[in-house]
Formats: structure tokens, sequence, C-alpha cells
């Protein structure tokens, strides 16, 4: 998202710099130093302990170099856009920029909620140690992908002149078209004929299979050429899916792709009817929801994990987390035949209100109005 942004800036005129650190996973570093990508200027700064940092990045994650050059940042940038929700790295743009004066933009991006298990631990540890209350006060603008995570800064503080709803945006030439369908459902033995609703995600229990499982059970004998094709990684909870496949006696209509990396996604949207995601917890938009509508895919999602504009625009439903709403959802889609009249939609939806220029747009506009309140 933020290499997407940049780039888009860029595009219109703007200087871009972006201070990051140079581990790119938990298992690799990339090199130190300043380099030119797409016009946007990055700079790398590598961590004091790269080792403990890639295995306890929210222990030892501390890009120490980046501290020394945004205590000299004044003069050189209008405006400082914040693209996480917590560590040190954020916490010293804050007080720097404070320091300089110089405006600040903080994007959560969804990383504020109070999260799940030891996550939510961690994050409320945290927020009570270096204050992110605080931090959240004292930005001059926060902005939220959707109307929950608006609520979530105002829970810390945060009052309505600083927020400003922008949601998520995709790059459309990055979507490839539909030529993957026949050999994507070929390989899973799908048949032409058949109906597929498609889940891609991780497979874990925030992801809500336990409720799209017993919900597409529901349907299923009224709906016999339907199929639920599930694409995504384990995460510790691919027992239980077994388990629910077999409980509800669905071994012939469910089918376990496994994980799908790279573009090979877009052959799992193309070869869809209906893209679904059932998240139970809070995580605001599914990228994956917003690229499938890209792809003229409509959608059935919970409002844990909704796109705004979706209903409205007629593109989908926003359902609540139980297994007898979605169930209610996926039937009118199947049984009405409404999943082809929310995919006609969905693309144009898409090219008006998430596309990486649209997006941008709003961000610029934004920034110009922080900036502009900082002069007077």
């Amino acid at each position: 998202m933020t290499y997407e942004l940049a780039k888009s800036w860029v595009s219109h005129g703007h200087q871009v710099t972006v201070f990051t650190s140079n581990q790119m996973d938990q298992e690799r570093e990339g090199p130190q130093g300043e380099e030119i990508i797409d016009g946007i200027r990055v700079f790398r700064f590598g961590n004091r302990f790269p080792r403990l940092a890639r295995r306890l990045p929210s222990l030892f994650f501390a890009p120490t170099g980046m501290l020394k050059e945004l205590q000299s940042i004044r003069g050189r940038f209008d405006v400082v856009h914040i693209a996480e929700a917590r560590g040190p790295h954020v916490r010293w743009a804050a007080a720097q920029c404070a320091k300089q004066r110089i405006p600040i933009v903080w994007s959560a991006y969804g990383g504020l909620a109070k999260g799940s298990g030891a996550r939510r631990i961690y994050r409320k540890a945290h927020d009570m140690i270096f204050h992110t209350a605080r931090l959240v006060r004292a930005a001059n603008g926060l902005i939220a992908q959707t109307e929950n995570e608006a609520a979530t800064y105002r829970a810390f503080g945060g009052i309505e002149s600083q927020i400003r709803q922008i949601p998520l945006g995709i790059n459309l030439s990055d979507l490839p078209g539909c030529h993957g369908r026949d050999a994507f459902r070929e390989r899973l033995g799908i048949l032409p004929t058949d109906q597929v609703i498609l889940f891609l995600g991780r497979i874990h229990w925030t992801k809500g299979l336990q409720l799209l499982i017993p919900a597409f059970a529901k349907i299923s004998t009224r709906v016999p050429n339907l199929k639920l094709v599930i694409v995504g990684w384990d995460h510790g909870f691919l027992k239980n899916v077994h388990r629910l496949i077999e409980q509800h006696q669905m071994e012939d209509r469910v089918v376990l792709a496994g994980p799908v990396y790279g573009n090979e996604r877009f052959n799992a949207y193309a070869a869809a009817d209906l893209f679904c995601l059932t998240s139970p917890v809070f995580e605001e938009t599914s990228l994956a929801a917003v690229e499938a509508c890209g792809m003229s895919k409509g959608c059935v999602l919970t409002k844990e994990c909704e796109v705004p504009g979706l209903e409205d625009a007629n593109c989908g439903k926003v359902v609540s987390s139980n297994i007898e709403s979605i169930a209610e959802a996926l039937g009118e889609a199947f049984e009405r035949g409404t999943f082809s009249f929310w995919g006609g939609n969905a693309h144009g939806f898409v090219s008006r209100e998430l596309s990486i220029e649209a997006v941008a747009r709003r961000h610029e506009v934004f920034f110009s109005e922080i900036i502009g309140r900082i002069d007077r």
C-alpha cells in the first residue's frame, strides 16, 4: 500500500522520501543505504541487533540510524506520513516532528486494534508503557480505512477534526483479467458448470472458516452445483477445518486448494463466482476483497473485514459475523442469482472509489489541509 501510494504521489509531481529498515521479512535482511525506486527516494536503516530483531521484532526492532536522520528533517519535508501502528520508529517520528514543528499524519492500517491472544496482551502493555493515546492525540491527522478504525482512534483520544476516512486502494493495472479461470478450475477438478465461492486468506480462526463452512453447508443442499474453494496457507487451524468439513459432510463440496503465490491469486479470483471472507474479529478492510471486486467478483463479507461502500454500490453484502447471517447472504447470492449482478458492478466501483489513483488524491487533499492549518 505504501509503495503504491508513494509511486502515485511521485507521478503527480511530489517529492517522496521513505525511511524504513533493511529487515525484509522474518528470514532476510536487505542492503542498507539509499536507493531510488520508481522515483521514490528510499533510505533503509539497519538494526543494532538484526538476528534478535528478526526473531522478536516487537522487542528488538530498532533501526537506530533512523533516529539520527529524523533529528534533522526540519526544512526538508512538508508533512510526515506514518504508516505503522507501534514501534520505536513511530515514537521517534512523532517526537521529532513535534520538536521540529512538522505536521504528522498517521495511518495505523488496522494495527491499533486490540488484537487477540498474545498479541492483545502485548499491545495493551505497549500502549500503557509508551503512551500510545498521547501519540494519537498529538497527531495532526489520522487516516482511517473504516468507521470502526475511526472509532478506534477516538477510543485513544482522537477527535473528529483529526480523522479522515480514506479506504485502501489497489493498482488496477496489476489485474490481469480472467484468462487463468479455466486452468485454475481444471487443476482443482472443478467443472465448468460448477458455481464457486472463494475464500482466500490465512487458515486461521480469525479469518472465520468456523463460520463460513457451516453457513455453506446450510445452503449447499439448495444449490447442488455449488463449491467452496479455500485458498491459503495453514496458520494453525487446518485440522479444525478438516474437522468442520467432515462434521458437515462436505467432503465433496469443499476444495482445499492450499496456498497460492504472487499473481497466481488472480487466477483464483478469476475462477470464482463470489468472494467470501467471514472474519469474527476486526481486521478492517480486506485487501483480498478489494482485489476480487477489481476482478469483477461480488463479495459477502462480515462487518469486521468490510469494504466501505460495497453495499451502496450493489457489489455484495456486509453481514454480522454469525452463521445464520452469512448463510442468508450466500443464499441470496446463488438462489436468486444476484452474485452475477454484484460482480457486474464491482469493477466500476473499484475504478471510481478504490483505485490507487483515487485514494492517493484523497491523501493529497488531506495532507494539503493539514499543512494549511499549520501555516495559519
